[in-house]
């Protein structure tokens, strides 16, 4: 195994799906905790080469935390 990218925390930590790789060559997943908003975790797409994209930080506060996502095909 490989390791493209380590979350630093503020941008997301704890990543608990396999990354999936999608049909635009981005690889997607979750973090359960991390992020700007409070610890509550991200939702990311990131490119083969470890450029990340966060698309989506929760705020713990109002979205609650330990996020989980089921994947479908």
């Amino acid at each position: 195994m490989t390791t493209i990218y380590n979350f630093a925390g503020t941008d997301g930590g704890v990543p608990i799906i396999a990354i999936q790789n999608s049909n635009d060559n981005q690889l997607y997943g979750i973090t359960q905790k991390g992020g700007p908003n409070g610890d509550g975790g991200t939702v990311f797409k990131m490119t083969t080469a470890g450029a990340l994209t966060t698309l989506h930080a929760f705020n713990r506060a109002t979205e609650g935390f330990l996020p989980t996502l089921t994947l479908q095909s």
